[in-house]
């Protein structure tokens, strides 16, 4: 498994697209992207969910004033979303 928060909190220091491809193509493992603060960059790799098998790409509102909305998104392979849904409880919060 490979964590990576992008940006970073709290430094805010991004990796180039260029290190992140050189990541992803380098292993089988699961990449994690956390965008949870994307909002505050130009950078989007929501599309490598599509791209990637074993990517997947977190985002939620809490970090633009929405917290108590409580709504986050996993994007990824449908392989890897069944394998997160064992997981989850039937009523999230």
């Amino acid at each position: 498994l490979i964590f990576i928060p992008q940006p970073n909190n709290p430094t805010g220091n991004l990796f180039s697209k260029d290190r992140l491809t050189e990541i992803v193509e380098s292993t089988q493992a699961l990449v994690v992207i956390d965008e949870a603060y994307t909002a505050f960059t130009d950078a989007d790799y929501l599309d490598w969910a599509v791209t990637y098998p074993n990517v997947v790409v977190m985002r939620t509102l809490s970090k633009v004033g929405l917290a108590g909305s409580r709504f986050g998104m996993l994007i990824g392979h449908p392989d890897w979303i069944s394998e997160f849904e064992k997981t989850r409880l039937p009523y999230n919060i």
